[in-house]
């Protein structure tokens, strides 16, 4: 038991993580976390700081464990809107509404 006891248990992984690319993009990221966490008390959420393209950001997303990706992009800033990736249920990516990413993203996260 005291072998159990001492052995850590894994990390979960956020549940959401910030894809952005460009730099509007990236600051909107930043301050949407910000939102979130303050929005959703206890939501664990990451943003991606080391730059890249959407594909690599997406392997980071996946590697650490995170439940959704929110997707930023020039186009997305520009509409509005956001996507929304649900990484460990293999469903289609959606577009959402700027407005209504909060409430869809704890929609997501109750359904898993």
């Amino acid at each position: 038991l005291v072998r159990i006891a001492e052995t850590p248990l894994p990390d979960p992984g956020p549940d959401v993580y910030l894809v952005a690319v460009g730099d509007a993009a990236g600051r909107k990221a930043l301050l949407l976390a910000e939102e979130l966490r303050a929005a959703a008390g206890g939501l664990s959420v990451e943003v991606n700081a080391g730059g890249g393209s959407f594909k690599s950001q997406f392997k980071r997303a996946d590697k650490s464990g995170a439940r959704l990706a929110v997707i930023l992009g020039e186009e997305e800033l520009a509409a509005g809107q956001a996507g929304l990736k649900d990484l460990r249920g293999g469903a289609d990516q959606r577009t959402v509404a700027w407005n209504e990413l909060t409430s869809a993203i704890a929609q997501s996260l109750q359904a898993q």
